[in-house]
């Protein structure tokens, strides 16, 4: 480290490293860290909290030379831990010792008629400390061997697994029995619980590599998600170190507590949020509008909602003076769009700008007006505005937002693009279809149809790939022909013929 001076450093290893009595290693380096001018932050990392789906805890250091660094929030809660279930449930069954004939990979080890009878007398989340006594081995009759609770475990479905060993492919190792099939996990649930894809191949010739040997890579690998998790913070902090060799920043002068009362309990629901910046896109003459929707499932990460327009766009000025400042709605002063449309303005309130914080920790705004010659590119981290150790009022001035231009290819073209990420909730299908049906109520089905605007929605997901303005075709109701019959000696209406 001394003799090269990386700018970022990263380093995982056991969480015991913190606590090594014969000497603070750990300690020692943090300190030499320090002294060469590295910020540094570390933590315990469970890992579960970041969608891998094993119980393994390991630390991981960050240092920068470019300005703080620190882990990303945890992407998921105990209410939505990816499981054993979510990970290996889809896997072919197979019996103690056998292969899949499609998966060189997925094969186990065999078991001894005595190592059957304990699997099967072992439920799921137990040990051996649920067996019999005839089927107890010896060592763990003695008083030293009853501390050993884990070996000959079954894992739980709904539950993440244990920690992914050297050892994992083996039932006598620890918790690596499968849920409810009587062997050890095979060599390609093994990796599919480390967060390998399934596709991942380990080696050239995987039929001929052992068991034990393929456990050994995949017990001794870090967690590729963890890889991931530790990736996007130094693209993070790469991403803002080369927008500040620009010196180009932009700030906004408003309290931060009342941007976070208009944007995020002002505005009841997510669903609402994101409506309110769908009708910005038709205040701006928008005529195609594209709301994205990437892994925002409930067990998927690197969640992202995209809203994208062709309408009129903003200008520098438009988003220093106006975009984020509280009470410049100009829709109060015109309340209709500019031509060609002149259309009714559908966000009075000014205040759908504010959604985003309601929605993510991070937008990216992509803009440009018909006549520049660059777009604009925008980076807010809300997360910047959360921490304030102190009682005084936290400005927008007191955080510097990061900008870029990037050359566009033609001058007429206009638009703006809004990417949200680090979504503050997970999505369901359900409240996709209720955005559809409240995009929908926009605009009128009898409007001109010169006037064009689509919504389309996509979630690939969830299988969603539609447009939500639905325009009624050319009727003319006016002169519609009709016949009512009348029965005079009821004195009723009958019937209705169009």
């Amino acid at each position: 480290m001394k003799e090269v001076q990386p700018d970022i450093i990263t380093m995982e290893n056991v969480p015991s490293l913190l606590t090594f009595n014969e000497k603070d290693v750990f300690g020692d380096f943090v300190h030499t860290l320090k002294e060469a001018k590295y910020n540094v932050s570390y933590h315990v990392v469970y890992c579960p909290d970041y969608g891998i789906p094993q119980t393994r805890k390991r630390l991981v250091l960050l240092a920068s030379r470019l300005g703080p660094i620190d882990l990303i929030k945890e992407t998921c809660t105990p209410d939505n831990y990816k499981t054993v279930r979510d990970t290996i449930g889809n896997l072919p069954p197979l019996k103690a010792g056998e292969a899949s004939s499609t998966d060189s990979l997925h094969r186990c080890c065999f078991l001894s008629e005595k190592n059957l009878q304990r699997i099967k007398a072992t439920p799921a989340g137990g040990s051996w400390k649920d067996w019999p006594s005839e089927l107890v081995l010896e060592c763990h009759k003695r008083k030293g061997g009853k501390s050993f609770g884990s070996v000959y475990g079954r894992m739980r479905w709904d539950k993440p697994s244990p920690t992914m060993t050297t050892q994992c492919t083996g039932l006598g190792n620890g918790r690596f029995g499968h849920p409810d099939q009587d062997r050890a996990i095979s060599v390609r649930e093994a990796a599919l619980l480390q967060t390998f894809p399934r596709s991942y191949a380990f080696f050239d010739n995987e039929d001929s590599i052992s068991i034990g040997v393929a456990s050994r890579y995949i017990g001794n690998a870090v967690p590729p998600r963890l890889g991931e998790v530790i990736a996007e913070v130094l693209f993070n902090i790469l991403e803002i170190r080369q927008m500040k060799d620009k010196n180009q920043t932009l700030k906004w002068r408003f309290d931060v507590s009342t941007f976070r009362l208009i944007g995020r309990e002002l505005i009841t629901d997510r669903v609402t949020a994101l409506f309110e910046l769908v009708k910005n896109c038709y205040d701006a003459n928008a005529c195609q509008v594209t709301v994205r929707f990437t892994n925002v499932g409930a067990d998927k990460q690197n969640a992202v909602i995209e809203i994208i327009d062709d309408g009129c766009g903003m200008s520098f000025e438009d988003i220093r003076d106006k975009w984020m400042v509280i009470g410049t709605s100009s829709k109060r002063k015109n309340p209709y769009s500019p031509e060609p449309f002149h259309r009714r303005c559908v966000g009075e309130k000014g205040i759908g700008r504010f959604a985003v914080d309601k929605l993510g920790d991070k937008t990216r705004i992509i803009t440009k007006t018909a006549g520049e010659k660059e777009w604009l590119n925008v980076v807010i981290d809300w997360s910047f505005y959360e921490h304030n150790d102190t009682n005084d009022i936290l400005l927008f001035t007191d955080i510097e937002n990061d900008y870029q231009y990037s050359p566009a290819d033609k001058l007429s073209e206009s638009g703006t693009k809004l990417v949200i990420s680090a979504i503050r909730e997970y999505w369901t299908k359900s409240e996709i279809e209720q955005l559809i049906r409240q995009i929908s109520k926009i605009r009128s089905p009898f409007v001109n149809k010169n006037d064009e605007f689509q919504v389309r929605v996509v979630a690939d997901e969830f299988g969603i790939n539609q447009n939500a303005i639905h325009t009624i075709e050319e009727t003319d109701i006016a002169t519609a022909s009709f016949t009512i019959d009348f029965n005079e000696k009821n004195n009723t209406q009958e019937s209705i013929f169009f």
